[in-house]
């Protein structure tokens, strides 16, 4: 039997930001009140990364962190953004192409980690 599936790993610098917030000084740009300090971390040696797995043999969405499985509660915000993606992919892939694979009814597996 053949399944169709997606992986989509994607790496990104840790950055660190400090700030205290004391407000905005104009609301409509979002300019803050006070400056802040931010530092990019080497990317050899910390870069955050993340793996999503759209697969059919999936019994249910996952979410790993740091190589631990953590619990997607219903309802929850986690499982909310992966309810929008899975139908921003449908609406915006699936439906206007009708060879794509149809993956967003597949659960996924979502991994975090440094």
């Amino acid at each position: 039997m053949r399944y169709d599936f997606i992986i989509i790993v994607v790496q990104d610098l840790s950055h660190l930001w400090l700030c205290r917030y004391w407000g905005k000084r104009d609301t409509k740009l979002i300019l803050p009140t006070n400056s802040s300090l931010s530092v990019t971390l080497d990317q050899d040696h910390l870069k955050s990364t993340t793996t999503s797995r759209a697969d059919p043999t999936f019994e249910s969405d996952q979410l790993w962190l740091n190589g631990k499985e953590s619990e997607i509660k219903p309802g929850g915000r986690l499982a909310t953004c992966i309810a929008e993606m899975k139908r921003l992919r449908r609406e915006t892939v699936e439906d206007k192409d009708a060879i794509a694979p149809k993956v967003s009814f597949y659960p996924r597996s979502l991994a975090f980690g440094l």
